[in-house]
């Protein structure tokens, strides 16, 4: 860990099996609280999590970080939440 990266906050997102629509939401709610550039792990049992997140990321102006971890399904993936200075991405332009 770097000097900058302990003044980050760092969230734990906890998805379990909700499928995608429930657990985009969960996220979107649980995002809008934390201070912009915060480090977050979502862990979810959802099988299409590897498409869904990088996408949601790239849709919404999070910098998605990757899967951190898979345990037989029980993935967690690492993003760092938008900054003022940064906007999302439109549907359709390049990432």
């Amino acid at each position: 860990m770097t000097a900058g990266e302990r003044d980050v906050d760092h969230h734990l997102i906890d998805g379990g099996d909700l499928g995608c629509g429930e657990l985009l939401l969960k996220v979107a709610r649980e995002v809008r609280q934390l201070p912009p550039g915060s480090l977050v792990g979502l862990r979810t049992l959802d099988a299409g999590a590897p498409v869904e997140v990088p996408t949601w990321c790239r849709l919404t102006g999070h910098h998605y970080l990757g899967l951190i971890s898979d345990v037989r399904g029980d993935r967690t993936f690492a993003f760092r939440t938008r900054t003022p200075d940064n906007r999302p991405t439109p549907t359709g332009a390049p990432s």
